[in-house]
């Protein structure tokens, strides 16, 4: 966060004089007195306000379109993503409203339309400028401000509106007694709007910077890349922990002696990052990723602060110990804490740690009645439950986890039908759409049957591949950050909550066949060898290097070997061996949210 300068000096910024705007038609001039002359200069003098043969209409009223150009503009934002039906991404306004938008400055009319050509309102406005100074880190201001019309405003705009005319940038009419109307509904013509900006950039360029915190909150600001994060302050290291998508929250603490770097925290995964890749904040200016339950499932309520993008997740069963409607926090999706940070619970999600090498109960029909009876009966995937088990029986992954994964990806959202693009590309599962690419790489198939086959394969050569120089290998598991495929296959640091969401969803509709098949273990430290038979002499099938990686229990020696100890054998997680063991001082078995 930055301090404002100090607000005699503000004021005397933004009402000094100047000269009369010139290369102005004689119908638009803004004459000397006028109080906003001065901001459409400096506006035009940046570059930001633009006219034609000198004509800038300073009379008329502004689009939200032309609103948010400005302060895209103003504030050269990086290039942002987004798909309004009425902003087709050839339009002159799209980058603009895009670059808002993924900023998180501004929002949809609905869902799915931007309304770029609708004239915007003083309350709109306000809204946004608002967003804009929260984006930029610019601390709240603590002169209180009141105007007669406020019951006149929508609710969510009111504190915006507040605070933006304790700033000095937008102002209100007198009323003749002491009191000042805002007029949230007047459209605000063109000389109004430069004014805002004006005012919201001088605002910011007079700001003194303030040292971050020793700890707080952050977001990745990668330019629609990814954000790499290492195992050391190393951050020019080839080989990385994972990575994340541009816009995550994550929590940081600064390195002592290296401001090059910060150490990070996100959904299990601890390790360092680029501090030039990263927008420091505070907690207090974010809302903190937390967890409810609610009629009996387990929630994940995540807000992006970088985006302004909320999300719930359904992740599966409740804890025993977490209470109804309660908020709780979880920095990697199992332990949990009160948010004064008290311990309660250290819980796992079943789904979140079984090994997608196990087979589902479900037949091939019984997947596809889930499709037909709670989705879009169109839907092609009401058809592919044969290709699921397929490829389960032929690929060794899970036919529960596919159906779950392709559902994830392919289904267009808040809806239950398949997305246009999977639809056409016959992509189920995403496959070539990388960061800061989208739809533009995403590979095309055939067949669904060929893309399901091409997916199960890519699995096997690489995110499920023990072999040396393959650093994607971190469990085979749905997973956190830290291990399982979301350690590297998606940059969403929720995917792999997301993708157990689904499998519990599935799961309970058509009769719990899957869940609790298995006892669920994790590693107890690093260098966990699996080995093909139960003695240390037997050659290691694959090893797990970080602390908490998954396993699936299958069974235990009944009798214990010349050191005392039991076995457990386990469900291999890599191709070619059925089944490993691994000693029972090295991983243990952990309770699971609903288990009996």
């Amino acid at each position: 966060m930055k301090k404002i300068a100090s607000s005699v000096a503000i004021g005397a910024m933004l009402l000094s004089g100047a000269p009369v705007i010139k290369d102005v038609q004689a119908s638009t001039v803004v004459s000397a007195t006028s109080a906003l002359q001065m901001e459409v200069q400096d506006l035009i003098n940046r570059g930001i306000l633009k006219g034609v043969n000198g004509d800038y209409k300073l009379s008329e009223h502004v689009t939200r379109g032309q609103f948010v150009a400005f302060i895209a503009r103003a504030l050269d934002l990086p290039k942002g993503e987004g798909n309004f039906s009425d902003v087709p991404q050839n339009s002159a306004l799209a980058k603009d409203i895009y670059s808002a938008y993924s900023s998180g400055i501004a929002s949809g009319y609905t869902a799915t339309t931007f309304e770029p050509n609708k004239d915007i309102t003083r309350e709109q406005a306000a809204y946004m400028v608002k967003k804009a100074l929260d984006f930029k880190g610019v601390s709240e201001a603590k002169t209180a401000f009141a105007f007669s019309d406020m019951g006149q405003v929508r609710e969510a705009f009111r504190p915006s509106i507040l605070q933006v005319a304790a700033y000095g940038i937008i102002r209100g009419n007198s009323n003749g007694d002491g009191t000042y109307a805002f007029s949230p509904k007047e459209l605000a013509t063109r000389s109004q709007s430069a004014a805002f900006v004006s005012r919201m950039l001088n605002l910011i360029e007079h700001q003194t910077p303030e040292a971050p915190a020793e700890s707080g909150i952050a977001y990745a600001n990668t330019s629609g890349q990814a954000l790499k994060i290492y195992k050391d302050e190393n951050t020019n290291a080839s080989v990385f922990l994972t990575s994340v998508a541009d816009k995550t929250e994550l929590s940081y603490e600064l390195v002592k002696g290296n401001d090059a770097v910060v150490k990070v925290e996100v959904n299990g995964a601890v390790g360092y990052a680029k501090r030039s890749e990263l927008q420091l904040t505070t907690a207090d200016k974010v809302k903190l990723n937390y967890y409810k339950a609610e009629n009996g499932v387990l929630y994940h309520y995540t807000y992006t602060s970088g985006a302004g993008i909320s999300h719930r997740i359904e992740y599966g069963a409740v804890p025993s110990a977490l209470k109804e409607g309660v908020v709780y926090y979880s920095p990697n999706g199992h332990d949990f804490y009160t948010k004064d940070g008290k311990a309660v619970t250290t819980s796992y999600q079943y789904f979140n740690l079984l090994s997608v090498r196990t087979t589902s109960a479900y037949t091939a029909e019984e997947l596809n009645s889930y499709v037909k009876k709670y989705m879009d009966p169109s839907n092609p995937l009401a058809n592919l439950g044969a290709a699921f088990k397929e490829a389960e029986a032929n690929y060794h992954i899970n036919a529960l986890y596919l159906l779950s994964h392709a559902i994830h990806e392919s289904t267009a959202s808040g809806s239950k039908a398949m997305n246009a693009t999977a639809l056409q590309k016959k992509n189920l599962f995403g496959i070539g759409a990388f960061d800061g690419e989208a739809e533009k790489g995403m590979h095309t198939f055939a067949t669904f049957e060929e893309g399901i086959q091409y997916y199960t394969a890519l699995l096997n050569g690489s995110y499920l591949s023990y072999k040396a120089g393959n650093n994607f290998f971190a469990g085979a598991q749905p997973g956190n950050k830290a291990v399982g495929l979301n350690a590297h296959y998606a940059t969403d640091p929720f995917w792999g909550e997301k993708i157990a969401g689904w499998m519990f969803e599935v799961d309970s509709a058509l009769g719990k066949k899957d869940f609790g098949r298995y006892q669920i273990g994790v590693t107890k430290e690093p260098g966990a060898n699996f080995r093909v038979a139960p003695t240390t002499s037997q050659r290691i099938a694959y090893e797990y290097q970080t602390v908490g990686t998954p396993f699936t229990v299958i069974g235990k020696t009944t009798a214990p070997d010349a050191g005392g100890h039991y076995w457990h054998e386990i469900q291999s997680d890599v191709i070619g061996v059925e089944k490993v063991y691994l000693r029972d001082d090295i991983g243990v078995v952990v309770p699971y949210a609903g288990m009996k």
